[in-house]
């Protein structure tokens, strides 16, 4: 047996000197048997590594596009498209800092030159009188007739819904008579409606409605949870007024018994809104106590019922009211404020404007 003792050293590996004892290349050997598997692995991390470099591609357009985006999609962006602002390319400057100007879209190109005849000079107003002290005004005695001659004429009927059913009841008489307002005290007016319902009810032949009152209270009562008792639409609203109720309104209440209740104000009355420092109250002048037999208006009969109620509201002696003629002054300590509103009819009748106080009168302020 011939052995060589030459070898390769191609022939060698890590683990020693291949076909020393053979005198064949073992290690070319297994790579040829392997060859086919090898390239199967090669291919299998080309693709990966392909896959790693598109994933960092995708990753480099994602953030361009989130980029983008934001700088022209955003409406936080100054640069955003879908802004209008974006296609403002037109800016407008001013040559005096009295003047800003600013510019469309759509301005045209151009300049523009202002002429100032006079400039403007600082406002004051000064009052004509003392900052604190009397508020003043002037009665005008043909709006105040005509403000209690539309009290007398207006129509009072009380119209109730029962069962499908309609039952008018005629107020009228209760607050006025022969063209007069009627001398009853609220509670005997009080029992004059109660009375006028029922026996309206009883005669459209209504058994399971009955009307009652306590304490200046009207209560509507149903016995029969089957037929409530509505306050129908058709209700004049002076009669609506003076009871307390709305068009609308509705009997309610668990069983078989549904009540409805109400406060009455019962007298014909002249309201006048006055505040004195933060205090609101509203004055609410009786127009029997102003109006003479004649049917005219009784100007001091006037002044002293805007007395005594504003009395009764804020106190006696926190107000003085006086009459010189047809001028009408609330007076106040020194220091205080009085401010009237209400209605532009009660106002103008009162002749003061709404929201006009003692410490600037609106109509006696001049500019400087």
């Amino acid at each position: 047996m011939n052995i060589s003792n030459t070898y390769s050293s191609k022939a060698s590996s890590s683990k020693g000197f291949s076909g020393i004892a053979s005198g064949m290349d073992t290690d070319s050997m297994v790579e040829a048997m392997l060859a086919g598997t090898q390239a199967k692995i090669d291919k299998q991390q080309g693709l990966k590594q392909q896959a790693l470099w598109k994933q960092e591609l995708y990753r480099e357009i994602i953030t361009q596009i989130n980029a983008f985006q934001s700088k022209f999609f955003s409406t936080t962006s100054g640069t955003n498209l879908l802004s209008r602002s974006f296609y403002n390319l037109m800016s407008a400057t001013s040559a005096t800092s009295a003047f800003k100007v600013s510019a469309t879209s759509s301005a045209p190109a151009g300049a523009t030159k202002i002429k100032v005849e006079r400039l403007a000079t600082n406002t004051k107003l000064t009052s004509g009188s003392a900052v604190s002290g009397k508020l003043a005004g002037n009665v005008d005695a043909a709006a105040l007739k005509a403000l209690v001659d539309g009290e007398l004429a207006a129509s009072r009927n009380l119209v109730l819904t029962v069962d499908g059913r309609d039952v008018t009841v005629d107020l009228g008489d209760v607050f006025v008579q022969d063209g007069a307002f009627t001398a009853y005290s609220d509670a005997q007016k009080a029992d004059l409606i109660k009375d006028k319902i029922n026996a309206q009810l009883a005669a459209d032949g209504v058994t399971t409605a009955s009307a009652s009152v306590r304490d200046g209270v009207l209560t509507l009562t149903s016995t029969d949870a089957e037929k409530a008792v509505k306050v129908s639409a058709d209700s004049d609203a002076a009669a609506l007024k003076a009871l307390g109720l709305s068009a609308g309104k509705v009997t309610s209440g668990s069983g078989t018994v549904l009540t409805l209740s109400s406060t009455m104000s019962l007298k014909s009355t002249f309201d006048l809104d006055v505040t004195l420092d933060d205090s609101k109250k509203t004055l609410r002048l009786e127009m029997r106590r102003f109006v003479t037999e004649s049917g005219g208006i009784d100007l001091d009969g006037f002044r002293q019922a805007l007395q005594d109620e504003a009395d009764r509201t804020h106190g006696a002696g926190q107000i003085a009211v006086a009459l010189n003629g047809n001028s009408l002054e609330l007076g106040v300590a020194p220091g205080r404020k009085v401010l009237v509103g209400g209605s532009q009819e009660a106002l103008k009748a009162a002749g003061f404007k709404n929201g006009q106080s003692n410490k600037i009168g609106i109509d006696r302020k001049s500019v400087v």
